[in-house]
């Protein structure tokens, strides 16, 4: 939507051709041995600004029930379906910043998770948030792959993304 990317601002097509320059100077690829397992079916969560707006009984439902990536979602944000919530205080606040990963619930009841290409602002209450070190996970997700939320502390996520910041680092420093 940006223009940006790709090839002179368009997705890439069959018979394009990239110059990358002199590949001589360029490090050996790392090979990796162990195969990491990436778990599509949760992703963590956190506590967002609106989260009080949700009853408990919200939250209930929120993290138990599955929901189902829709088709409409692109690199803007990643809608989902199957498990409408409403806010108590009802769907639309006065316009605020919108993090990365933060999941909003427009006034339909389905969620739509803020991604790469995410508008900075927005008008919806932000139940919760992506954590950091699962925003990769956000990254794989396309139309009707089915995942579950879960809640977890701003410590927890925390911990989890210096733990996946630490293997990333182990990587370059194998070679």
């Amino acid at each position: 939507m940006s223009k940006m990317g790709g090839l002179n601002g368009r997705p890439l097509q069959k018979g394009d051709t990239l110059n990358i320059g002199n590949l001589s100077s360029v490090s050996q690829p790392i090979i990796i041995k162990e195969k990491l397992h990436v778990d599509l079916s949760i992703i963590r969560i956190n506590r967002g600004l609106q989260s009080d707006w949700f009853s408990e009984s919200t939250w209930t439902k929120f993290i138990s029930k599955l929901y189902t990536v829709s088709d409409l979602s692109s690199r803007m944000g990643i809608r989902l379906k199957g498990n409408n919530i409403n806010s108590e205080r009802g769907n639309e606040i006065l316009t605020e910043g919108i993090p990365l990963g933060g999941i909003q619930v427009p006034g339909g009841g389905d969620p739509i998770i803020s991604f790469v290409e995410h508008q900075t602002t927005g008008g919806y209450p932000k139940i919760a948030n992506v954590i950091t070190a699962d925003l990769c996970k956000v990254g794989q997700l396309k139309g009707g792959d089915e995942f579950k939320f879960e809640l977890v502390s701003i410590e927890e996520g925390e911990a989890l993304r210096l733990a996946q910041e630490s293997y990333i680092q182990s990587l370059k420093n194998r070679h």
